[in-house]
């Protein structure tokens, strides 16, 4: 299984990268949401992500935008999107423009591991049965 995770801060992408290759999980990074981007529209790469991680503050391409983009993109419409980023508001912004989740910084990488496990557990559930995938808000209890 892939992952991607899209984060300007070296050291905290590290720290996922090192925490999802453990777990066995196929790591791709990208400083940008433009690297991103393109990363998941690559024709040479078909076998997207089943998993995305986002912290919004980017120069390049706004974490929204990001978002709206991979929601705009058949094959990513139902990929879990996580955003991790130190501003609450953002995350509400992200969540309203299609993140399943966010989670403020910093974060346990127990946290966002054992929440990645739910939403991919989640998916995988509701492609089995065909049900609509849905986003989540508010609290959770992980």
């Amino acid at each position: 299984m892939k992952v991607l995770i899209v984060d300007n801060d070296s050291v905290a992408m590290k720290a996922l990268e090192t925490a999802f290759a453990i777990r066995g999980f196929i790591v791709l990074t990208a400083h940008t949401g433009i690297d991103a981007l393109n990363k998941l529209i690559d024709p040479t790469r078909p076998k997207k992500p089943v998993l995305i991680i986002v912290d919004p503050v980017d120069a390049g391409m706004s974490g929204v935008e990001l978002i709206r983009r991979i929601r705009a993109i058949n094959s990513l419409a139902s990929t879990p999107v996580i955003v991790v980023s130190a501003n609450d508001d953002m995350i509400d912004i992200c969540i309203m423009a299609g993140a399943t989740a966010g989670l403020s910084k910093p974060i346990a990488v127990e946290v966002i591991t054992k929440l990645s496990k739910r939403l991919l557990s989640e998916y995988d559930a509701a492609r089995k049965d065909g049900s609509p995938i849905g986003y989540m808000t508010g609290p959770m209890t992980i």
